[in-house]
Formats: structure tokens, sequence, C-alpha cells
């Protein structure tokens, strides 16, 4: 078995572009991880509110059409994460929307794989920059982006209806 990350061989883990067909397993993923790794962070109405916002079936068929483009990290047929990378506004940069892996999965580096995909798909369309937005109380989120080289730019809240707000670090790393 070939090591192409840290505790990951090549026949451990297997990253996927997903498809429309994909998106169901995506937001079932989700379902499952953010109660777990929200819970201290923000409420579970929030929780439950921006689950919708961002994982109908609507909205990720939205983000396909828009060029967001997501990945799966497979196991023996069975999906334990996912990334989605879309464009910006300036055109040589692109934006991680998504990177999560199911937390029974932590620290086997499939999170690491799926940035890595996230950053050589990235080069290959000419960016320069990865930017990100993350929970300003994600500590664990935090770390593991230093860990591959972001760093924090900004901060935003933004107001997103159903009287929540998104408190966030602006993340970015150089890329190209």
């Amino acid at each position: 078995m070939k090591k192409v990350a840290d505790n990951v061989t090549e026949q451990q883990v297997t990253i996927l572009e997903a498809t429309g067909h994909d998106l169901d397993d995506i937001a079932d993923m989700a379902r499952e991880i953010w109660p777990i790794c929200f819970k201290s962070i923000i409420s579970p109405d929030q929780i439950d509110y921006m689950l919708e916002m961002m994982y109908s079936p609507k909205t990720l068929a939205n983000d396909l059409k828009e060029g967001v483009v997501y990945w799966r990290a497979v196991v023996d047929n069975g999906i334990v994460g996912y990334a989605a990378l879309g464009p910006c506004e300036k055109m040589d940069k692109m934006k991680l929307h998504k990177l999560y892996v199911h937390p029974a999965w932590h620290g086997r580096g499939y999170g690491s794989l799926l940035l890595a995909q996230v950053e050589q798909y990235a080069r290959s369309r000419g960016c320069r920059t990865l930017v990100l937005s993350v929970n300003r109380k994600n500590a664990a989120a935090i770390t593991v982006y230093r860990k591959h080289g972001f760093e924090i730019v900004g901060e935003l809240a933004s107001e997103i209806g159903g009287g929540f707000v998104m408190d966030d670090f602006l993340m970015a790393k150089t890329v190209g």
C-alpha cells in the first residue's frame, strides 16, 4: 500500500468528484456531522436552519450550476467526508465553501486529502489564493486550517435570516 498522507493509504480512501447523483449522500452526511461538530458552537435551531439553507436539494443543485465542485472521501463505498470549492468574484481566487469529515473518521488524514484535492484543482484553474470562512468559535477547524497554511485575514458577521448570525474568521492561503 502506498502512503498518500499521514496514516492514509490509497486502498483506504478514494477522493471522487461528486455528481448530481451524489448530492443526497452529501446532504445526509452534513445532517450527521453538523449536530456533532457544532453543538457547542451554535444552537440546535441554528444548525437546523443552516442545514436547510445550505443542503437542500435545490441549493446543492444550484451550487453545481454556479460552478461549485464537490468531492467525496469514500471508504468501502461509503462517504466519510466531503469538500466543496467554487469561484470567487476575483478570477485568481477560489472559495472553499465546505470541508467536513465525519468525527468517527477524524485523525486519519482524510481531511488533508480533501484539502489537497481542492488545492490541486484550484491551481489547475489558475487560482492563486484559496479563501474560506470559519466560525470564530470553531477552534478545531481553525487549527487544522492553520496547519495547512491558511492565515486569518479578517472577520465577518453576517445575518443569514431566521434571526441567526454567522460570526466568522476569513482565512486565506496562497496556492499558486
